[in-house]
């Protein structure tokens, strides 16, 4: 082979080489665009999830929120829109999902005897409730695990027996049955009768539709449907002033949903 020859090959091999490299850098800064990625946390639309504060609230314009009685904090993205969450006490009523049941000082606690009352009044569609108990600090049983100074009821016309409950229940939760086509309200109700105790609560309430795969199944009190979680007694933790943390007259069931493929 000539020297020509080799001058050729080795230039041509060379101009092959560069240009795989600029194809390959064009390619790298010349990606399609995500259009997911663009729009991600830049735009919320109307009515969808949101938190602000550690609450749980809804995507709604400004006059929008105030006119349903809701609190408008926080932004929704790039939307205008403001992350509206519903909270209400003593003596109120709601009909709307997310909504917070909390003490009437909240975020302060309360002192003193009081009976605060709540009603959740029904929809056609509507089977059953869940009460998540993000806060709830009330005063702890007696020696014989007896709700005798603060309590906590739930009230329905189904028939339903449920627990009363006290002490410290941060991160439980309840099911509560509605009745299937009901119009009945449930009635949420703490009682206080200790003057020297500061006791805070905030209940959020979900409304499950009738035939929603997140309804626990009939007579679950609880119902994990995490892969992974913790079962806990309510009033759960160490003793206080040696006295007996479990709570009496407690009978109820916690159902565990089976995850596919384990």
């Amino acid at each position: 082979m000539s020297s020509q020859n080799i001058l050729f090959l080795v230039v041509f091999c060379l101009n092959a080489r560069q240009s795989l490299q600029t194809n390959a850098t064009s390619r790298q800064f010349w990606r399609p665009v995500n259009v997911d990625n663009l729009f991600q946390g830049s735009i919320r639309l109307q009515n969808t999830p949101c938190n602000t504060d550690g609450d749980a609230g809804t995507c709604l314009a400004e006059n929008d929120c105030r006119s349903r009685g809701g609190t408008g904090s926080g932004q929704c993205g790039r939307s205008g829109l403001k992350c509206c969450t519903f909270k209400f006490t003593c003596s109120g009523k709601t009909s709307s999902n997310e909504t917070l049941f909390v003490n009437p000082s909240y975020p302060l606690g309360e002192n003193g005897t009081n009976t605060c009352q709540v009603t959740i009044q029904n929809a056609p569609d509507v089977c059953q409730l869940r009460l998540d108990l993000e806060e709830f600090s009330l005063s702890p049983p007696d020696e014989y695990g007896r709700c005798t100074k603060d309590s906590f009821m739930v009230r329905t016309t189904v028939g339903e027996r449920l627990p009363m409950l006290c002490g410290e229940n941060k991160g439980q939760h309840l099911y509560v049955d509605m009745g299937r086509g009901s119009g009945n309200p449930v009635v949420l109700s703490v009682i206080t009768n200790d003057i020297d105790f500061s006791r805070k609560w905030k209940i959020k309430i979900s409304l499950i539709p009738c035939n929603n795969y997140v309804m626990a199944p009939s007579g679950c009190l609880q119902y994990y449907r995490l892969p992974s979680d913790v079962i806990r007694s309510f009033n759960y933790g160490p003793r206080v002033d040696s006295k007996s943390r479990y709570l009496s007259n407690l009978r109820y069931t916690s159902c565990i949903r089976v995850e596919e493929n384990f």
